[in-house]
């Protein structure tokens, strides 16, 4: 569904599967991709490309047979990473076949395909949660989380697929967002058995933790200022049923950082924070 920003009333709605879990918006503003899961029991996921002023659906891939789980557009609008639980596919609408950045949960093939290289015993059995592009179109961070594995972030290398580096936070990603600045990767997460999260700032060339933020609440989404400077923090707090909106304000390299604002409790789960521009 597309909303006027004037007065939040619907100008565009589709339907497309049984569950949408993500969208992007192309970088021109001209196309929406969606990713959904079909069927409830055994779930499969396509991918959707709609045209943003007709509403019309120009392109649908598979993402495989799996729930869907989430996409995001590169930066120059040629290609989607578009995930299920399991595979990562790398699509180029209207152009070449879909390839794989990894198929297959960790647990079960224990390789990535066309990396050549082993996952970790931790990552490697988790199940994707997030996607992010870099701002140079070179990388993919994906998140993870569940299937009885803790969660981490992987750095995928596109040109070559192959994987970069990868980091364990110990709790299932929610969310991960690349700064505009293209050097850090904030990531999102959450423990739903205790209502705890963290916020964490990686270095987006070695996976290593810049800083990062414990959180009494499941960390849900993230975005970047324009700046690189800050970042905004959805979160979510099962037990009260409550959800808030935190600013963070990034310091030097060696300090922990401190939550610089925090906005009045907002009635409701926190799913999604986007910062506008400007």
């Amino acid at each position: 569904r597309i909303l006027s920003t004037a007065d939040a009333s619907a100008e565009r709605c589709w339907f497309f599967g049984d569950q949408v879990a993500g969208l992007a918006w192309a970088p021109d503003g001209g196309r929406v991709a969606v990713a959904s899961s079909f069927g409830l029991e055994e779930p499969s996921s396509q991918l959707a490309i709609f045209d943003a002023a007709s509403g019309e659906c120009q392109e649908t891939f598979s993402i495989g047979n799996t729930a869907a789980a989430a996409v995001s557009w590169g930066p120059e609008g040629m290609d989607i990473a578009a995930a299920d639980a399991e595979t990562i596919r790398l699509f180029a609408p209207g152009k070449q076949a879909p390839r794989d950045l990894r198929s297959g949960a960790g647990a079960a093939t224990g390789r990535l395909r066309g990396a050549g290289l082993s996952t970790s015993a931790r990552l490697g059995a988790a199940l994707v949660t997030a996607l992010a592009w870099s701002p140079d179109g070179g990388c993919v961070a994906v998140g993870a989380g569940g299937n009885n594995a803790c969660g981490g972030v992987s750095c995928f290398a596109i040109a070559s697929p192959g994987l970069l580096w990868e980091c364990d936070l110990w709790r299932a990603v929610y969310a991960i967002d690349w700064s505009p600045c293209g050097t850090l990767l904030a990531v999102a997460t959450g423990d739903p058995r205790g209502d705890l999260g963290s916020v964490c700032v990686l270095e987006a060339a070695t996976g290593g933790v810049r800083q990062a933020w414990q959180v009494a609440a499941i960390v849900r989404g993230i975005s970047w200022s324009p700046d690189s400077g800050q970042l905004a923090v959805a979160t979510t707090h099962l037990r009260s049923r409550s959800g808030a909106l935190q600013i963070f304000r990034l310091l030097g390299p060696s300090s922990a950082g401190d939550a610089a604002l925090t906005s009045p409790r907002m009635t409701g789960a926190a799913a999604e924070t986007v910062w506008p521009l400007g």
